[in-house]
């Protein structure tokens, strides 16, 4: 039976070439970009997850009101975990930690005196307590647990950095320097942090060497990230209220900040933070959704394919199914026959598509950043995704044609008469319509996906990105800093130095405790500082709006804010108002106006200027095209005051470019998976247009005897798919409207919708029809009408 059935199906691949072909072609293409959407989709699902007690895991979020705006932080005071812990009772255990990003000088202490130090720059380190390891399941390969962060000089570190500093050797018991004053011993080397980790980290530190070290750690320092574990059956959404009830009851009723719980599962992608790790992409992630749908889209126009070349050619095969019906077969049998045909199809498609993806799989994991495999580690995950790409392939193109071929009956089919009543024409009509307004959906939603990252990539950030380079500060670099500065100076290159707390693309250092002349009691609010140079707003080149910026010594405690400050304290003429932080009470002598000292995916908040003495970077501006010769200064400069210490340097308009490198490949892989939607529609088409031509050769034939040019015939014969493409296009344009419009809510800053966009979408349908149809007539016309005529 099943050499009989493998028997017809071959038979009927190779009587039918040109439409099997395309149909597993189709299939192919449409199964490969399906895999690779899905496994980027499992990748990025899959956050987290590996931890043993993920389902049962949370974080601590504070919240508090600014000005109408909630403003969240996937931090809190340090004593909390503990606190919380010993109150509520369905949280069995809990882990307090700081994980810092700014770079470290880690110094590796020689095995003996005939060996030289060696330094190196890291920048993803944790101080955690005594449960860290036991909440999360970061597996450790050398070391005892037991012994794990109980000396507040020791430290794990992972296996990449383990290999990096020491090679095959055994690094436990060796020294590491940090900060060039601290030594810690290794006391464990733990297994790399998997990628699909929201918290990362090389090197892990005890808790109390931050107190050691001077640093708050009471209830007034919210910079501290506290995690539960929930017992099982615990609800997350009633724990979190109590923990909240229970901070409001120990910090007093007027407390203008509020808690609640967060899953861990879910913070990778239903982040929306103001203050969060410094790995992890706070914010909402709704592309994952929407590249799930591009999936099965692009995987039902193959299918849409399948049908309606199925169907067109089922004259083909009327004779055949009468033949069968005669000799005793059912309609059951039949069907079983046509489905077990599409499920082959399938299964050759798979195959091919398999390879596809194998072979094209390094380059989208270089592509994505991700790590991504097929063969290499076989999972059930995989071997059910392969089942359910065949069986939707199988079940959504096969039913119709297996069920539209065995309705044949065998008297009609016998005389000649294959036309039925409705036929499959108005179906393949209606197919065709939707295969056409995905396509053109996605052509519309690819142009505006890209217009809103073109609008990330040239907006005016107000300051000038270009030739900026800058350095962290190592070692004390700016105790000369006069000296330093004029040295650099000295260089024609170099046009402007200056130094700061802060720039942009780093995390900024965001304080209370403020005051202003005019505030009311209830106007609370964080408030965003740099601390800078005198010659910050020269070397950034900000534009003064009001007032001035800081000039001398005697500037040592005013302020210059920014014009959203202004606009936020309610001051329309802010300068020679006072302005205190903390301790320090000054006069606001300047405003700047508003640039954008965050990622663009946020709104311009108030920030405020002062001067002082602490400092992290170094910012250079050098003349166009002299990046090379300022570096090389910049170089020369470091080796005579840290020679030490390794030389590192970043150019800020690169670094602003890679705070959208996500949204980049994004929007290249939409293109990609849009291109390969309207190829699978076009191998449609092709396939569609050949099979109506071969239905009107006689016709043709006719038309060109009675003078009809390639023109007429072109427009007389790609007529009907011109109205079905144009039907298509208006169907889906407000459809689409909704969707990118909606899509486009999510951005602080977004472009409006060109209605030229709409226009492309029905030129390139317009286009690719005329020419399928133009392609598909002229082979034909190449024969005579007389040889066809004849034929007839």
């Amino acid at each position: 039976m099943v050499r009989n059935f493998l028997k017809i199906s071959f038979r009927n691949f190779t009587r039918n070439k040109l439409f099997s072909i395309i149909n597993i072609v189709g299939l192919s293409i449409g199964m490969a970009a399906f895999i690779l959407i899905m496994l980027w989709i499992r990748d990025e699902l899959s956050y987290d997850r590996f931890h043993e007690d993920a389902t049962r895991i949370c974080r601590l979020i504070t919240y508090t009101d600014q000005g109408g705006k909630p403003f969240k932080a996937a931090v809190g005071p340090a004593p909390a975990g503990k606190y919380i812990k010993e109150n509520i009772p369905e949280i069995i255990n809990y882990t307090t930690f700081r994980p810092y990003a700014d770079n470290m000088l880690v110094t590796i202490d020689p095995d003996d005196s005939t060996q030289s130090l060696r330094s190196y720059y890291e920048s993803r380190r944790v101080f955690v307590d005594s449960n860290f390891f036991d909440v999360f399941t970061f597996k450790l390969k050398q070391g005892d647990p037991e012994q794990l962060m109980m000396d507040p000089y020791s430290v794990v570190i992972s296996e990449s950095i383990a290999e990096k500093y020491f090679g095959d050797k055994n690094p436990i018991g060796h020294t590491l320097r940090f900060f060039n004053d601290v030594n810690f011993v290794i006391i464990g080397v733990c297994e790399n942090v998997p990628e699909n980790s929201h918290l990362k980290f090389d090197f892990v530190i005890p808790f109390e060497i931050l107190e050691k070290r001077g640093a708050t750690t009471g209830w007034g320092n919210f910079y501290f990230n506290n995690y539960f574990v929930l017992k099982e059956g615990a609800n997350i959404d009633t724990v979190g209220k109590k923990i909240n009830d229970l901070m409001i009851e120990l910090m007093g009723e007027d407390i203008s900040v509020g808690f609640y719980l967060q899953a861990l599962t879910d913070i990778h992608l239903k982040s929306n933070m103001d203050i969060d790790l410094a790995d992890s992409e706070s914010e909402i992630n709704n592309d994952v959704y929407y590249f799930i749908v591009i999936a099965f889209f692009i995987l039902l126009i193959a299918c849409i394919n399948f049908i309606n070349l199925t169907t067109a050619k089922a004259a083909g095969r009327a004779k055949e199914v009468g033949l069968r019906k005669v000799s005793g077969a059912t309609r059951i049998q039949l069907i079983r026959q046509f489905i077990g045909e599409t499920v082959l199809y399938s299964l050759i498609a798979l195959a091919i598509s398999l390879l596809i993806v194998e072979l094209f799989l390094p380059e989208f994991n270089e592509f994505t950043g991700k790590n991504l495999t097929l063969f290499q580690s076989f999972t059930t995950w995989n071997f059910l995704l392969f089942i359910i790409i065949v069986s939707i392939t199988g079940v959504i193109a096969g039913v119709y044609p297996a069920f539209y071929l065995s309705s044949f009956q065998p008297a009609s089919v016998l005389k000649g008469n294959y036309s039925k009543k409705g036929g499959a024409t108005g179906i393949r009509k209606l197919l065709f319509i939707i295969q056409i307004s995905i396509s053109v959906m996605l052509i519309i939603a690819t142009l505006v996906v890209r217009d809103q990252l073109n609008l990330v990539s040239t907006k005016d950030l107000g300051f000038d990105r270009n030739n900026l380079l800058y350095v962290p500060d190592r070692a004390d670099l700016l105790e000369d800093y006069q000296g330093l500065k004029n040295m650099l100076l000295s260089d024609p290159a170099i046009n402007n130095v200056s130094i700061s707390s802060d720039i942009p693309t780093t995390t900024i250092h965001l304080w209370g405790n403020t005051s202003w002349e005019g505030k009311e009691e209830a106007d609370e609010k964080f408030l965003y500082f740099y601390t800078t140079s005198f010659d910050f707003q020269q070397t950034m080149q900000l534009t003064i709006k009001e007032g001035r910026w800081f000039e001398n010594t005697t500037d040592s405690t005013n302020y210059v804010i920014n014009e959203s400050a202004a606009l936020h304290m309610g001051m329309k003429n802010p300068v020679g108002k006072w302005f205190q932080q903390g301790e320090q009470r000054g006069i606001i002598i300047g405003v700047i106006e508003d640039f954008h000292f965050k990622s663009l995916r946020e709104v311009i908040e108030p920030l405020v200027f002062r001067t002082g003495d602490y400092f992290n970077y170094l910012i250079v501006r050098h003349e166009p095209n002299a990046e090379k010769r300022a570096i090389a200064k910049l170089s020369e400069v470091w080796e005579y005051y840290n020679p030490e210490f390794p030389f590192e340097y970043e150019s800020l308009s690169q670094e602003l470019n890679d705070l959208y490198i996500d949204e980049q490949r994004k929007e290249i892989l939409f293109a990609t998976f849009t291109f390969l939607a309207i190829f699978i529609s076009c191998l449609g088409l092709f396939g569609l247009a050949a099979f109506t031509i071969e239905k009107r050769t006689h016709e043709i034939a006719i038309r060109k005897v009675l003078g009809a040019g390639a023109n007429d015939l072109i427009l007389n014969l790609s007529s009907s798919f011109l109205k079905l493409g144009v039907l298509a296009n208006i169907i889906i344009w407000p459809i689409a409207w909704v969707l990118m419009h909606n899509w486009l809510e999510n951005f602080t800053y977004r472009v409006n919708i060109d209605f030229l966009f709409f226009g492309y979408g029905l030129l390139i349908t317009i286009t690719i029809i005329m020419l399928t149809i133009a392609y598909h007539l002229l082979k034909a016309m190449r024969t005579s009408p007389v040889k066809t005529l004849n034929n007839e």
